[in-house]
């Protein structure tokens, strides 16, 4: 092969990659865009549902920072002031959970707010418990916008939370079912809070279905001898 037919092949071929590597950098640039558009567009999703939540809670916890109940007048009217700000709780739990996948149940666990009144034990308590709420909704959107930045679809974010919300559903029922044998008789107080303790039904949860199953038997001295045992034990 002559020398110039060589230049010429290799004009050709030295072309050709300059053309293949442009076109890959193209490419690359426009999948890279379309990566970041749609990474900001994510966060900018979490933050329209997480944000106007977080701030109700924030406002809420701040309110219940400032109040020192002294006697029943003072905890009555805290109460009243609790019942006009959670109001917001249902509008922010249906904007940050559409899907109910128990998110929403965090934001709502502000509507049990009635024992206030009873003592400033109860305040202190509702109090405590609304910064909790606040404190594991800050971790989930932390930990979602995280995921987000290192590449997971809201799809799968959702998923996962559907997920673990059936799992916490299936433990609930579970654990009814041990409440209503030992209701019957078939555990003693001990074997049911060994299958509490295993199924780790905590809180508001717990309380509820305590509640539920004392509202619905006549034996009502063991189920509450039941949640004597769970609140001593910090359970709700």
């Amino acid at each position: 092969m002559d020398e110039w037919q060589v230049s010429l092949l290799s004009a050709c071929v030295g072309g050709a990659l300059a053309i293949v590597a442009s076109v890959l950098t193209t490419l690359l640039s426009h999948r890279l865009e379309w990566r970041r558009r749609k990474i900001e567009e994510n966060l900018h999703w979490l933050d329209e549902r997480y944000q106007p939540t977080l701030e109700f809670l924030g406002k809420l916890i701040a309110d219940l920072a400032t109040q020192r109940p002294l006697d029943s007048a003072d905890l009555h009217q805290i109460q009243r002031r609790v019942e006009q700000s959670v109001k917001r709780a249902w509008p922010c739990a249906l904007r940050l959970d559409p899907e109910d996948t128990g998110l929403r149940d965090i934001v709502l666990d502000t509507l049990t707010y009635d024992r206030i009144s009873q003592g400033r034990e109860e305040f202190f308590e509702y109090r405590a418990h609304v910064v909790r709420s606040f404190q594991a909704l800050s971790t989930i959107f932390r930990e979602e916008r995280e995921a987000i930045l290192s590449g997971n679809s809201l799809k799968s974010l959702i998923q996962e939370r559907a997920q673990r919300k059936k799992k916490e559903l299936q433990r609930f029922s579970r654990l009814w079912r041990v409440l209503e044998d030992f209701r019957d008789g078939k555990y003693s107080v001990d074997q049911a809070l060994q299958h509490i303790g295993k199924l780790q039904v905590r809180g508001t949860s717990l309380r509820l279905l305590l509640d539920g199953m004392e509202q619905q038997t006549d034996t009502t001295n063991r189920i509450v001898l039941l949640k004597k045992e769970c609140e001593d034990r910090g359970w709700v």
